[in-house]
């Protein structure tokens, strides 16, 4: 079987579509061989001379054959084979490009030898070509045509696509809401977005219909409410409202107590000073000042320059006398020093030469330009302190009669600020003192200053000493009296304006004390009247 010459006759049963694709191989093929696989036959691979090309059709004879089938192979011979087996409808499928591939195929690859009809294949072949696949018979089948009108054969059909879910999200909101009306798209007048439409949509089913009914503003209250706001407005007006205060006389200046008073106290201190009675006595305690101001006047040299001060006015004479002469006496009595005064106030020099040559001071004899001279007054204030602390021959080079005093025996060998032994200054005002102390730091070197003061001033005066910038103070009535305790009571001036300053100090605070127990009993009597009136 398997030794048959290739050209043995096929069995009967072979398909006629197999017999035809090989006929230069294979016996002739049957009757029944499909119409569209006939026009492969021109295209099977064979000997050229057992070929017969078959004349070709024209487009008459091709009847209905489709435009694009004709573009498809317009010089093959199976254009003419197709055009028996194309179908009569002039609609052909668009996946028909698996013929064109079938063809190219059909032309590549030679055909094989038929097998043998007593090979035992013969029913499989027959199987293996009659039972086409689906794939393969539904492209042989020509698609139903729904019937067209006339105004739907104008335009193709296009198949409504799915949306994507993003696109489907930006939809409008009209689109998705049931119900919702269509609007009408109106474009902006004015803003940033005038000449746009539909920018900014409305919410759904908002249409306003009609005009705002207006509101009163009128508040709309009740009668009691009425009467309580009004109870409201009466007592924040009587907040407000000042309120009079009931009249009361008050304690007036009576000219005639003043008279009276001042009587009993001037009455009392001229008795006493003129009586020179001692009912009260001195202090005793030493404090730490007056200590200190007591080692100054004796750590003066014997005959020594000694620069004198004298910055307070007349009024002030009588309490700057009284304590300064215990310590200028207890000076002159001992170390017998060479003065020299000075005075940034008008009068100041001539107060203090009449209180070195005056009654306190009068048993020590001094005599101007003898035993003192008087260097008048220094102007310009602290300038001018400052200038004679620099270079005091130059500032002040005449006394008040127009000597040259720097040349005389009194300032001999004094040429700058620091010779002179001691610095003591006399003085009733605060400012006065701080100017000495102040400008004259960088020039005195170790030389010790004394300051004595009016009872007034000192408690301004208290810090230079604390700090060491003075070396001793005196003040008022009150240190004079301890340093004249300490000088064998010389001169005396304090002991006897002691009792007479001690009863004026009791006085005065008889005089506030009784003042206020009176005024105490007014206020209470008029308190009870009041409280009396009330009830």
């Amino acid at each position: 079987m398997g030794g048959q010459d290739n050209a043995a006759p096929i069995a009967s049963d072979t398909p006629d579509w197999l017999s035809s694709s090989g006929q230069n191989n294979v016996a002739p093929v049957s009757s029944d061989t499909p119409d569209w696989l006939q026009g492969l036959e021109a295209q099977t691979p064979s000997a050229p001379a057992a070929q017969t090309p078959e004349p070709q059709k024209n487009d008459a004879e091709l009847g209905d054959v489709p435009s694009w089938l004709k573009a498809a192979a317009p010089q093959s011979s199976i254009y003419q084979d197709l055009s028996v087996a194309a179908p009569e409808s002039s609609a052909q499928p668009s996946d028909s490009n698996w013929l064109s591939s079938l063809d190219a195929s059909v032309t590549a690859k030679p055909t094989p030898a038929p097998l043998p009809v007593d090979s035992g294949l013969g029913e499989g072949t027959d199987n293996l070509f009659t039972d086409m696949p689906d794939w393969l018979s539904s492209a042989n089948e020509t698609p139903p045509i729904a019937p067209s009108t006339p105004e739907e054969a104008s335009e193709p059909a296009l198949e409504t696509g799915q949306l994507p879910a993003w696109v489907q999200a930006m939809r409008p909101v009209e689109a998705v809401v049931s119900g919702s009306a269509p609007t009408t798209s109106q474009a902006e007048s004015r803003g940033a977005l005038a000449g746009l439409q539909s920018v900014l949509p409305a919410a759904p089913n908002y249409a306003p219909t009609s005009k705002p009914k207006p509101y009163s503003l009128k508040l709309q209250a009740s009668s009691e409410q009425l009467s309580q706001a009004a109870l409201l407005e009466q007592i924040i007006a009587a907040e407000t409202s000042p309120v009079s205060i009931a009249s009361f006389s008050p304690l007036g200046a009576s000219r005639a107590l003043r008279w009276i008073l001042a009587s009993v106290f001037f009455a009392m201190a001229f008795v006493v000073l003129f009586t020179r009675t001692q009912i009260f006595s001195l202090p005793v305690d030493i404090p730490l000042e007056v200590g200190s101001a007591l080692q100054v006047v004796q750590s003066i040299p014997e005959g020594a320059p000694v620069l004198v001060a004298f910055d307070y006015d007349a009024a002030r004479a009588g309490e700057m006398e009284a304590a300064a002469a215990p310590v200028f006496d207890q000076t002159l009595l001992l170390r017998h020093p060479r003065l020299a005064l000075i005075s940034t106030h008008e009068i100041g020099a001539m107060l203090g030469e009449k209180f070195i040559t005056g009654q306190l001071l009068a048993d020590h004899s001094y005599q101007r330009e003898k035993q003192f001279v008087n260097l008048g007054y220094l102007p310009g204030g602290q300038m001018g302190i400052r200038a004679f602390a620099q270079n005091p021959s130059a500032t002040t080079p005449f006394d008040v009669s127009f000597n040259k005093v720097w040349e005389s025996n009194i300032l001999k060998g004094v040429n700058s600020f620091s010779q002179f032994a001691a610095f003591i200054i006399v003085t009733d005002n605060a400012d006065s003192a701080r100017a000495w102390i102040e400008q004259t730091t960088f020039a005195r070197g170790a030389m010790p200053i004394l300051v004595i003061s009016s009872a007034q001033s000192a408690p301004m005066i208290q810090p230079y000493y604390a700090s060491q910038q003075i070396s001793g103070l005196v003040s008022g009535l009150h240190g004079g009296a301890i340093f004249e305790q300490n000088n064998a009571g010389r001169p005396g001036t304090a002991r006897a304006y002691w009792d007479a300053y001690s009863i004026g100090m009791l006085l005065a605070m008889a005089f506030m004390l009784g003042g206020g127990l009176w005024s105490f009993f007014i206020g209470a009597r008029e308190r009870a009247a009041a409280r009396e009136a009330n009830s």
